[in-house]
């Protein structure tokens, strides 16, 4: 009997305090997650920029078939591995490269700088070098039948050996140049208005 009455404020304890437990539990669990979502959705959106992928090299470019290096400086590098025939260099950055015994016949050297570049026993028919600086290159052996040397600087140049039949030297510089004059004339070499290895113009 006694124990009946004091079970029931023991009860009535345990039906008031458990749910108050579980309450305070899950309020306990909510505050978090809440404080932690508003933070997120407090924070500054980031914008992240796409990138673009870099330019890639293709085949044709550098080391293609044909080789095309136009504007670019691959200056003292040994491309004797590399296709020159048909090849566009224009305005190239070429000094001190290795092209001897090269075939580069129809490539297009226009305003190149070819300075100090080794060109000996390289094939150059019908090439354009249109105002190339050649200045001390080594065009030795070479043929250039049918080149366009014109405006071009081949100032301390040297082309001993060298093929030269119908090919343009008009307003080339040839100054300290190595050169058989004669003969290329003989072969119908023109120029008009170069400065020849004297420092003389020719009419």
């Amino acid at each position: 009997m006694h124990q009946t009455k004091r079970s029931k404020p023991l009860l009535m304890g345990l039906a008031i305090g458990i749910p108050l437990v579980v309450t305070l539990g899950v309020v306990g669990w909510l505050l978090p997650r809440n404080t932690a979502t508003n933070a997120a959705n407090n924070q500054p959106v980031e914008t992240v920029n796409s990138i673009s992928d870099p330019t890639q090299v293709s085949d044709n470019t550098v080391g293609g078939n044909p080789f095309k290096c136009e504007g670019l400086n691959l200056t003292g590098q040994d491309l004797r591995n590399e296709n020159f025939r048909n090849a566009d260099c224009t305005r190239g950055q070429l000094a001190g490269v290795n092209l001897s015994g090269m075939d580069i016949e129809n490539a297009n050297l226009s305003g190149a700088d070819l300075r100090n570049a080794d060109l000996s026993n390289a094939n150059l028919k019908n090439a354009n070098l249109t105002e190339a600086d050649l200045t001390g290159a080594d065009l030795s052996g070479a043929n250039l039948e049918n080149v366009n040397l014109s405006k071009a600087e081949l100032n301390n140049a040297n082309l001993n050996n060298t093929t030269i039949k119908q090919t343009n030297f008009a307003e080339s510089k040839l100054e300290g140049a190595k050169i058989d004059l004669r003969a290329a004339k003989r072969e119908q070499s023109n120029f008009s208005n170069a400065t020849l290895p004297d420092g003389t113009t020719h009419p």
